[in-house]
């Protein structure tokens, strides 16, 4: 069996009622031997509430249902969705897709950011989408960390705090509901414009930014960044 590698990848998975999550595992493409991927799932509060160990013994790329995994995970806001912690052998790649009713969404890996490496994230504030960060905190103690969004000549800031192994689903709009209202009133709606937040951190946290437009009223589209 392949030695596990130091690297350690993180992923925001939702699941029910929007999505049904896969585990897209890819085998070392030279020299293929057996490798594990070992999960560990945490709900928003930072639960550790299942485990599993995948076992790679083919140079098939291999695709797992992660439903199974989530019985036991919390409702949040209505859904289900939690923080995955995927530790791989040396050469083998792991993804997650996300199946919805209208689309299929392919997560990268989450982005780390720490005290000295901040993240700078772009967005589009218009009518009918919602921004909304991933943010999962990688260290056993509780993470704190700042957002500051940068649209026209306004840069509010909010800080975050996250429960150790924990994570936070926030939708931007509502997070800055204030400055996006304010954007309205010049027009009288909503009209586009481009902006970024910054995310600033004290922890190691790790972050997936996801775009949710309003194609229709029950199927709405999701897309992912980072």
């Amino acid at each position: 069996m392949a030695e596990l590698s130091q690297r350690i990848d993180h992923f925001w998975i939702g699941s029910q009622p929007y999505f049904n999550p896969y585990l897209i595992v890819f085998p070392q493409e030279d020299g293929f031997e057996p490798s594990e991927t070992h999960l560990d799932l945490f709900d928003p509060d930072g639960e550790l509430f299942n485990a599993a160990k995948i076992i790679v013994d083919t140079p098939r790329v291999q695709c797992i249902s992660l439903e199974p995994f989530l019985s036991a995970c919390k409702v949040e806001s209505g859904m289900k969705h939690c923080h995955l912690r995927a530790s791989s052998s040396a050469g083998t790649e792991v993804f997650c897709r996300l199946h919805a009713q209208a689309q299929t969404t392919l997560l990268g890996k989450a982005q780390f950011l720490n005290e000295t490496l901040p993240g700078f994230f772009p967005l589009t504030i218009e009518e009918g989408v919602t921004n909304m960060l991933a943010l999962m905190n990688t260290e056993d103690a509780i993470g704190t960390l700042k957002l500051r969004l940068y649209v026209g000549n306004r840069n509010p800031e909010v800080s975050i705090s996250l429960a150790p192994n924990g994570m936070s689903l926030i939708h931007l709009e509502h997070e800055f509901k204030e400055v996006v209202e304010g954007l309205g009133q010049k027009t009288g709606r909503l009209a586009t414009y481009q902006g970024y937040v910054r995310i600033a951190s004290k922890s190691s946290v790790a972050v997936q930014m996801l775009t949710k437009e309003t194609v229709a009223q029950d199927q709405p589209h999701f897309s992912a960044l980072g």
